[in-house]
């Protein structure tokens, strides 16, 4: 490589490989950049480098990615935190490098991917990892490799365990540890038999294999998979003691009858085919750490796993998270507050239904939407339960036929049917995907049509105005399901200046929720008369419990912030799908864009698409195809062909006001890179 090939980030920089890999790298003339979050060392305030900051990775042309959680220990004490730094964080952070022009990255692996062998396993050889950490290491190196092409190569390192002295000591690793009691106890106890095989590589091998890899242009050594141990590592943990006991003098006692599960060997062959040269024997290696650990002044060790936990929970603390999930996520007062009114609920004997907050969350909606005194809010359990009355307060039932567009949730057409009704799906325009107003028209030449449901798909709202006149030429009453569209407008107005019935929906999935779920309805009707008349038993089961509605009213504060914070998630997913020929829903209003919703391009087949949201899921994006045509999943009729063709071709991306901003960019970056490799198949 030449340019800017000599210069090299290292992530991890800090750490037990790091500390050594950068001095080595360093005097061998590379330009070192270093990144690390400074978990477990002091000195280490910080990362110097932002492994989010693709303009600045425009400067490198290799990637030494040794960041992560690093042991079977931490793994199991944070398997969460395991899968997403080891596994997903890396995908992605691979997957912005390629997007830089980096041209090698190399993935520090373990050998533990292959779990228990018989024999020294080659590379070839089946994997079968069985901890936590060595599932997230192969999901590393299986995405990893999968982003490869001809200017990104990837080289993942199968280290074997490893040993020796470091500036960043880990006094955890098994060698260690011994030699450590060795010198200060003059004895070795181990805490197994001892029987169980491990290819010990000393940690100067190490760095040197990391900087060969970086650096050597041989045929065969720009991308795959490497073992790297030292060919005559592979030990009985017992044989290794008595080379230990040899090079520190101290007396080996008694193994205990306790076998150790993790028993593997590796075959180096085909790196050491690659030029490398191993120059540290297990022998030669003791006798090193021997002398060192010597002259060294242990230091208190870290509690690693305490450690990561505290951290863990300043990284949550400090998340760009808005909180409107559940409870827990309230500002601190509001939570405060919300306790006690369950406390004030729970004293009540009626407890689903007294208290007062259902009717408080009605005043909330009723100046959100600028209701009149003439209009009646009703607070029910879900947005379903909430439409199936709005179709019943409008003496809606058998033999009614109901027209909704193809394109939403099929919970619109299941509200119809529950009531006895016919639905008559009327197809969607092609870009904003909600109901064609042209297309209702025409419809009614054809239909007797009772009533008319519009959607606001996806958050974004439909043409409101067009869709009333229509149904206002033909005498039926209009319901706007606005279950995904809470606080959105078109045309500086609200869906309620335009409908009959307006129908709304509380849930994780929207800008606000009832701590659960929970639904309503307005109209310029007496709702609950009607209601109480005709269903009274009914009505008490299907009404927002209290507790809900409580909820609701201490996180309504949030709605607005909530809004603007999905709009911006949006902002990030629409310049990265318009820039790779995928098309964004088009905006007629302000839009509280609940999902992320995009178009592939046009040319890709459904196995293309399929094949987009399987390698975001792969890299930590949590990607999925969305509404099915409502005719074609209930079997109600035949598909409308603009619906039909949107539902093979939506991709949603991560949204909701909990995702943070920092996680939306990257999904985003993520999603541009799929696509444009996907694009240039």
């Amino acid at each position: 490589m030449t340019g800017r090939s000599r210069s090299i980030l290292v992530t991890g920089s800090s750490g037990y490989v790091g500390a050594v890999v950068v001095p080595l790298l360093l005097e061998a003339g590379y330009s070192v950049t270093r990144s690390d979050t400074g978990w477990f060392n002091d000195a280490v305030t910080g990362s110097d480098f932002s492994l989010l900051d693709k303009k600045r990775l425009e400067h490198f042309d290799i990637v030494i990615h040794l960041a992560g959680v690093s042991d079977d220990k931490l793994s199991n004490a944070f398997p969460d935190e395991a899968y997403r730094s080891n596994h997903t964080a890396t995908a992605a952070f691979a997957s912005r490098c390629k997007a830089a022009g980096v041209k090698r990255f190399i993935l520090a692996s373990s050998a533990a991917v292959y779990g228990n062998t018989s024999g020294a396993a080659t590379e070839d050889h089946k994997t079968n990892p069985e901890t936590h950490y060595s599932r997230s290491k192969l999901a590393a190196e299986q995405a990893l490799l999968a982003d490869c092409c001809e200017n990104f190569t990837a080289v993942c390192l199968r280290f074997g365990s490893a040993y020796g002295f470091s500036p960043s000591p880990r006094e955890d690793l098994v060698l260690n540890r011994l030699t450590l009691n060795a010198i200060e106890q003059g004895e070795i106890r181990l805490a197994t038999d001892g029987r169980c095989y491990r290819p010990f590589l000393h940690i100067n091998d190490m760095v040197a294999a990391i900087a060969h890899a970086a650096t050597n242009n041989k045929v065969g050594l720009t991308h795959g998979i490497y073992n790297v141990s030292h060919p005559q590592g592979n030990l009985r943990v017992e044989q290794a003691v008595i080379l230990l006991a040899k090079a520190t003098g101290a007396t080996v006692l008694d193994a205990v009858d306790k076998p150790d599960p993790r028993c593997y060997q590796i075959d180096s062959t085909r790196f050491v085919d690659t030029g490398f040269e191993f120059q540290w024997p297990l022998d030669k290696g003791l006798a090193l750490l021997n002398s060192q650990m010597r002259s060294y002044q242990p230091i208190a060790q870290p509690d690693r796993v305490g450690t990561l936990a505290k951290q863990l929970s300043t990284d949550k603390e400090n998340s760009d998270q808005i909180p409107s999930i559940s409870p827990s996520r309230l500002p601190e007062n509001a939570q405060a507050f919300y306790l006690n009114d369950i406390n004030q609920i729970t004293q009540q004997s009626r407890y689903r239904l007294a208290g007062g907050f259902c009717t408080a969350a009605s005043e909330r909606l009723k100046k959100a939407y600028s209701a009149t005194a003439d209009h009646d809010v009703l607070m029910m359990r879900s947005g379903t339960d909430a439409l199936v009355r709005a179709l019943q307060v409008l003496d809606l039932g058998v033999n009614s036929k109901i027209a909704m567009p193809d394109q939403c949730f099929h919970a619109v057409a299941t509200a119809a049917l529950t009531i006895g009704a016919t639905p008559v799906f009327i197809d969607v325009r092609a870009d904003d995907f909600n109901l064609d107003a042209e297309k209702l028209a025409r419809a009614f030449e054809s239909e007797s049509i009772d009533a008319v449901i519009a959607v606001d798909n996806y958050g974004t709202p439909a043409d409101w105005a067009a869709i009333a006149a229509v149904a206002r030429s033909h005498k039926v009453p209009f319901i706007i399901d606005a279950c995904e569209s809470l606080g959105a407008s078109r045309a500086n107005q609200s869906a309620l200046d335009h409908a009959d019935i307006v129908v709304l929906s509380f849930s994780f999935t929207k800008p606000i929720h009832a701590a659960g779920m929970g639904g309503a309805l307005i109209a310029k009707r007496h709702l609950t008369e009607i209601i109480e008349t005709r269903q009274s038993m009914l009505y008490r089961q299907i009404r927002l419990p209290e507790i809900n509605a409580a909820y609701l009213v201490r996180a309504w504060d949030q709605l607005q912030e909530n809004i603007d914070h999905l709009r911006r998630i949006y902002t990030h997913y629409q310049q990265a799908a318009e820039m790779n020929n995928c098309s964004a829903q088009k905006e007629y209003g302000i839009s509280t864009r609940i999902h992320a919703p995009f178009l592939v391009p046009v040319d890709w087949s459904d196995e293309l698409r399929d094949q987009l949201v399987t390698q975001l899921g792969s890299k930590g994006v949590m990607a999925a195809t969305q509404f099915a045509c409502q005719a074609e999943l209930l079997e109600q009729g035949v598909p409308c062909p603009v619906s039909a063709n949107i539902a093979t071709r939506v991709v949603t991306l991560p949204s909701g006001g909990g995702l943070a901003m920092a996680d939306a960019e990257r999904a985003a970056e993520v999603f541009a890179m799929e696509v444009a490799r996907i694009n240039g198949r």
